[in-house]
C-alpha cells in the first residue's frame, strides 16, 4: 500500500502535468508564426534542473569559441540562472516570456538527461541528444524494468504538446565508438547515429590534473574516486560507503597520503551514511559540481557498472572494478554487454579483495595496462578533446529537413 508522502508526489505529479499541458496549448499555437534564428541554440539538463554534463560542456564550448551563434541555457531552477549569468552566459527560466521566446525561436535544441530538460520545442527544427554516457546498462526502449515507467512521463499529450518531441525525432545522437552505435539505435529507435566523442570529455584535454588538485588543496594527494551506479533508478540500496570502519585501511591510506573520494550518482545522492569526520574519505559532491573534474584530477578510479569508465579510460589511468553484489539479479534492467568477460582492470567483489587491489595498483600502476590500451581503442574512437566542434560541424552542415531533404 502506498505511503501518505508517495500518494502526495503522485498527486502532485500529475497536476503539474495538467498544468504543463495547459500552458503548452497557446504556445502550440503560436509557434507556427514565429521565425527561425538559425544562430540561436537552446539547451538543458538534468530535467530542466541543472547545469551540468555534455549539455553544460558543449554550451561553454559555443559561449567562448563561436562569437556567431548564441547559446542560450533553459531551465527552471533559479540557481541555475544565476550560476549561468554569473560566467557571462544567457539563461531564462524555461516559462519566462524571454524563455519562451527563445524556445520558439531557436533553431536548434540540445539536450542530454531526459527529453524534459527544455520544454515546448518543436520538433520540425534541429534536436540533438547529447545523452549522459555510452550505455552498458540497457536504457530508453530497451529497458524492461517497471521503475522508471512509474515515474516517467511517457503519455502522447506530454511528449507532443509539451516536450514536443519523440526519440525518433533527433537529427544527432554522439557515440564514442562504433561499438555503442547499435546499441544506442536500439535505445533511441534512431538511426542518425554519429561517432564524434562526447562533449564532457573534452574537459580532459584542456585542464591539468595538478591545476585541478590545487584547487581543492590535494596537490600533494593519491586521489582514488569512488563512482558507482545506481540501484533501482536511485529507489536500491544506497551504495556502500568503502573503508569507513577499516583501521587498517585507513593506516594505509595515511601513510601513503591517499585520499578516497565518493561520488555517487545523482539518482543515489542522498545524504552518505557513515561517512562521519574521517580524514581519509571525502565527498565528492563538496569538493566539485562536475563529475569531469573530478574525474581529470582522480589517479585510480573504483566503479561497478557506471558509463563514467569509458571516459576515465582516455586518460590510460588505472581501474578498479567493485561489484559487491549482483546486479544482475538486484537490478531490473539487463545490460547490453558482459564488461566482466574482458575488463581494462582488476575486479573485486568485497572490501577486502578491494584493499588489496588498490594496494596493488598504487605499487605498480602498470597492472592491466595492455587491457586498458585495448579498451581505450574500442570504446573511443577519438582521444583529442575536440568531440564539441565535430558535433557543431555536423549540426551546421545538416540540411534543412524544412525543406524536404532527408538526413542520412
Amino acid at each position: 500500500m502506498l505511503n501518505s508522502k508517495t500518494t502526495r508526489r503522485n498527486g502532485l505529479e500529475k497536476l503539474s502535468t495538467l498544468v504543463y499541458i495547459l500552458i503548452s496549448i497557446p504556445i502550440r499555437a503560436i509557434q507556427f508564426f514565429y521565425p527561425t534564428q538559425h544562430h540561436t541554440w537552446v539547451f538543458g539538463a538534468g530535467n530542466g534542473q541543472t547545469f551540468t554534463d555534455n549539455s553544460k560542456h558543449f554550451y561553454l564550448f559555443l559561449l567562448q569559441t563561436k562569437i556567431n551563434e548564441k547559446p542560450v541555457w533553459i531551465t527552471r531552477n533559479k540557481q541555475v540562472l544565476k550560476e549561468i549569468r554569473a560566467i557571462g552566459g544567457v539563461a531564462y527560466h524555461n516559462l519566462s516570456l524571454w524563455g519562451i521566446h527563445y524556445i520558439l525561436s531557436a533553431k536548434y535544441l540540445v539536450w542530454s538527461t531526459s527529453r524534459s530538460d527544455v520544454l515546448f520545442f518543436n520538433k520540425k527544427k534541429t534536436i540533438i541528444n547529447l545523452w549522459h554516457g555510452m550505455p552498458l546498462k540497457k536504457i530508453v526502449y530497451d529497458y524492461s524494468g517497471t521503475s522508471i515507467k512509474k515515474t516517467f512521463l511517457v503519455s502522447n499529450l506530454w511528449s507532443n504538446w509539451v516536450v514536443g518531441f519523440n526519440h525518433e525525432d533527433v537529427a544527432i545522437i554522439p557515440s564514442t565508438s562504433n561499438f555503442f552505435t547499435p546499441f544506442l539505435q536500439s535505445a533511441f529507435r534512431n538511426q542518425h547515429i554519429h561517432t564524434t566523442g562526447l562533449p564532457r570529455n573534452d574537459v580532459f584535454f584542456y585542464h591539468e590534473q595538478t591545476d585541478l588538485k590545487k584547487q581543492i588543496g590535494l596537490q600533494n594527494n593519491y586521489i582514488i574516486t569512488y563512482m558507482p551506479t545506481h540501484r533501482k533508478y536511485g529507489r536500491g540500496e544506497q551504495n556502500p560507503v568503502i573503508f569507513v570502519h577499516n583501521e587498517k585501511a585507513e593506516r594505509y591510506f595515511k601513510d601513503h597520503q591517499i585520499k578516497i573520494v565518493i561520488k555517487l550518482h545523482p539518482n543515489m545522492a542522498a545524504p552518505l551514511k557513515d561517512l562521519h569526520q574521517s580524514s581519509f574519505i571525502l565527498n565528492g559532491s563538496d569538493l566539485v559540481n562536475d563529475p569531469q573534474e573530478l574525474l581529470a584530477m582522480t589517479d585510480l578510479l573504483i566503479t561497478d557498472y557506471s558509463s563514467c569508465v569509458f571516459d576515465f579510460l582516455l586518460l590510460n589511468r588505472p581501474v578498479i572494478f567493485y561489484h559487491y553484489d549482483n546486479y544482475e539479479q538486484v537490478e531490473e534492467n539487463d545490460l547490453y554487454f558482459n564488461i566482466e568477460e574482458d575488463l581494462p582492470g582488476s575486479l573485486a567483489h568485497n572490501e577486502s579483495e578491494l584493499f588489496q587491489e588498490i594496494q596493488h595498483v598504487v605499487s605498480d600502476e602498470t597492472n592491466y595496462l595492455d587491457q586498458r590500451q585495448q579498451s581505450v581503442k574500442l570504446f573511443n574512437q577519438f582521444n583529442d578533446g575536440l568531440s564539441s566542434n565535430r558535433i557543431y560541424n555536423l549540426a551546421k552542415n545538416r540540411p534543412d529537413p524544412n525543406q524536404g531533404v532527408e538526413h542520412s
